[in-house]
């Protein structure tokens, strides 16, 4: 599944918010808790709220960080779910407007 959005600010912006895993509700209000650091070879916890009495808590491991670029982080229940979830950012030829 491949999905992008243009965002109107640049791409250093836009990293800082991927990176800042505490406050992820605020942009995506699945996710109600995150434990762990964003470091290659981590694990990273995120509880994904489906419903107000269903929840599950989910980990992942980070695969790759390249600054302001690319960041993604796989894992998941075999068989149930799993994903290889990449974040990619590109500035756009009108500046200051990045592609994720």
């Amino acid at each position: 599944m491949h999905t992008e959005i243009i965002i109107p600010t640049s791409p250093e912006n836009v990293w800082q918010v991927l990176i800042d895993i505490e406050r992820y509700e605020e942009w995506n209000p699945a996710i109600t808790l995150v434990e762990g650091q964003l470091a290659v070879g981590n694990s990273v916890t995120y509880r994904f709220q489906e419903t107000e009495d269903k929840s599950a808590n989910i980990s992942s491991t980070v695969k790759v960080i390249e600054p302001v670029t690319h960041l993604n982080h796989q894992d998941g229940y075999w068989g149930i779910i799993t994903f290889d979830q990449h974040y990619w950012l590109e500035l756009m030829n009108r500046e200051p407007n990045s592609r994720l």
